[in-house]
C-alpha cells in the first residue's frame, strides 16, 4: 500500500495565455492541460516537509488514530508516548515515491506526495495527519508557493506577458507581514493550501482493501465503491479515498503494473482537484478586484520575500480580457467534457456533492460580469464628463466670439443707432456675458462633483 497526499493552491497569477489562440488551444484540448511539472523528490523542500511532519508528532491537537489497549490512565499515557516515538521513527525512515508540483497556466498548482509501501496499519492515520498539517505551516506553505513562482519565472518571459500582470492576485487567506511593537511578524500562510485528499493505493499483492480502508480517517463516510471495468474499484470519500486494482484478467505482479492499471482512476481524481483549484484561483482574482472597486487595498508579495506595490484596479479593457478568460475556462470545467464513461461520471457526481463546482462557476461569472459592468459604467461616465468639458469649452469660445462680433458691430454702427438702442445693446451684452459666466461656474461645479 502506498499513501498519497494530493491538494492544490493558487499561484497568484495566470501566464502563457496572452492571446485568443492560446486560450482556445487550452480550452479545446484540455482545461487541465498545458501544465509544467516541477519534480521536488529528493530536494531540500522534501526534507523540510519530512522534518515538519516529524515535529507534528508532538502537536497536542492531533490524535493520530491512536487506540489505547491499557486499562489504566497511567499505562495509556506511557503507551501513547511509545506510539508517538515509534510514529516519529516511521516518518523519519519512510521514503517517498513521488513529490511534484503541476503548475497550470490558469494559476492552479496541483501538489502530490506519494509515500512508499511499508507504513504499518496503526500509523496510517498518524503519518498522513503529520504530513498534512506540516504542509499548512507558514514555512512549508511559503516554500511551495515561492518554488512554483520561481519555476514559472525561469521558463517564461513574464515581463512581456500581459496576462501575468493583469491577473495578479493575492490568495484570500495569504496575509502580509505585520508590525507589532516594532517587530515584524511573519505572514500567515495557513490556508494557502486549503486541504489535502488522502488516498490509499493498493499496489502490493497482499493488500487487503477492506482492512486498509478501516485504517483511514473518516472511513465510515467512504461511499460504496465505483467499479471501473477491468481497472479496479474507487472507494471515494471527501477526505479519504482508496483505490484497488482489478485482479482480472490477472493480478498485477508489481506496484508499477498496479499503478498503471489504476491510472485512469488516479487521473479522474487529479482532474477533479484541478477543477476545484481553478475555481479557487478565479475566485481569488475577482474577489481581489471586487475589493478594489469598493475602495479596499490588496497588498502583494514578491518571491524574494519583499513586499510588492499594492494591486491596482483594472480598466474595462483589461477586465474584459479577464472576463473572456474566465468565461472560456469555466465553460470547459464540465465533467462531461472529460469523459462520457459511466464510472467516470459516477465519481464526478459524488465529487460534485462536496465540491459544488457548478455553484462556484456561477459566482465567478456573475462577479466578473458585475465588475465589468461597473467599470464600463465608470468609463462611460468619465467619457460623458470629457465630452461635457469639450462642449463647455466650445460654447465658451463661441460665446466670446459672438460677444466680440457684437462689440465690433456696435462700434461700427454706433453713430447710426439712437442713444436708447445703444444703451439697450450694452445692457443685453452685459446680461449675456453674466449668464455665460454663471453657466460656466455651474458647469465647473458639476464637473468637480
Amino acid at each position: 500500500m502506498r499513501l498519497s497526499l494530493q491538494g492544490y493552491f493558487d499561484l497568484g497569477a495566470s501566464f502563457g495565455l496572452g492571446d485568443t489562440s492560446q486560450v482556445a488551444n487550452l480550452v479545446i484540448n484540455d482545461p487541465c492541460g498545458g501544465a509544467e511539472l516541477l519534480d521536488l523528490k529528493g530536494t531540500e523542500i522534501e526534507q523540510l516537509w519530512r522534518r515538519g511532519a516529524r515535529n507534528k508528532v508532538n502537536d497536542p491537537e492531533l490524535h493520530f488514530g491512536f487506540q489505547r489497549t491499557s486499562s489504566t490512565l497511567e499505562e495509556s499515557e506511557e503507551e501513547f508516548v511509545r506510539f508517538k516515538r515509534e510514529l516519529a521513527d516511521c516518518i523519519e525512515k519512510q521514503r517517498s515515491e513521488l513529490f511534484y508540483l503541476s503548475i497550470h497556466p490558469v494559476g492552479t498548482v496541483f501538489v502530490r506526495l506519494d509515500l512508499a509501501s511499508g507504513v504499518p496499519a496503526k500509523f496510517v492515520q498518524g503519518i498522513l495527519q503529520c504530513y498534512e498539517w506540516a504542509a499548512y505551516e507558514p514555512e512549508m506553505s511559503e516554500c511551495l508557493w515561492r518554488e512554483a513562482r520561481k519555476a514559472v519565472e525561469r521558463t517564461h518571459a513574464l515581463d512581456e506577458d500581459h496576462l501575468w500582470k493583469i491577473s495578479a492576485r493575492r490568495p484570500v487567506s495569504m496575509k502580509t507581514d505585520e508590525e507589532k511593537e516594532g517587530k515584524r511578524l511573519k505572514a500567515d500562510w495557513f490556508t494557502l493550501l486549503p486541504s489535502f485528499m488522502c488516498i490509499a493505493l493498493c499496489v502490493d499483492q497482499d493488500d487487503d482493501a477492506e482492512a486498509i480502508k478501516r485504517t483511514l480517517r473518516d472511513y465510515k463516510k467512504i461511499a460504496e465503491p465505483i467499479e471501473f471495468e477491468y481497472l479496479g474499484k474507487l472507494h471515494f470519500g471527501w477526505y479519504s479515498s482508496l483505490l484497488e486494482p482489478s485482479k482480472l484478467p490477472a493480478p498485477a505482479k508489481t506496484p508499477e503494473q498496479a499503478l498503471e492499471r489504476m491510472g485512469r482512476m488516479v487521473e479522474c481524481i487529479r482532474i477533479a482537484i484541478v477543477f476545484l483549484g481553478t475555481c479557487e484561483a478565479l475566485r481569488n482574482l475577482f474577489s481581489n478586484h471586487g475589493l478594489l472597486q469598493m475602495g479596499g487595498s490588496v497588498p502583494m508579495v514578491r518571491t524574494d520575500g519583499s513586499d510588492d506595490k499594492p494591486l491596482e484596479a483594472l480598466n474595462w479593457r483589461n477586465l474584459n480580457h479577464l472576463r473572456s478568460l474566465a468565461t472560456a475556462v469555466t465553460g470547459r470545467l464540465n465533467y462531461y467534457f472529460v469523459s462520457a464513461a459511466d464510472e467516470d461520471q459516477q465519481f464526478f457526481k459524488l465529487w460534485e456533492q462536496y465540491a459544488q463546482i457548478e455553484s462556484r462557476k456561477r459566482w465567478i461569472l456573475e462577479q466578473c460580469e458585475l465588475l465589468y459592468s461597473v467599470e464600463v459604467a465608470n468609463a462611460e461616465e468619465a467619457r460623458k464628463k470629457r465630452e461635457m468639458k469639450l462642449n463647455t469649452t466650445i460654447f465658451a469660445f463661441t460665446a466670446l466670439t459672438v460677444v466680440s462680433v457684437v462689440a465690433d458691430a456696435h462700434h461700427f454702427f454706433y453713430l447710426s443707432f439712437p442713444e436708447w438702442a445703444n444703451h439697450l445693446l450694452i445692457v443685453a451684452g452685459a446680461a449675456g456675458g453674466l449668464f455665460m459666466l454663471l453657466w460656466l461656474v455651474w458647469r465647473f461645479k458639476i464637473d468637480r462633483e
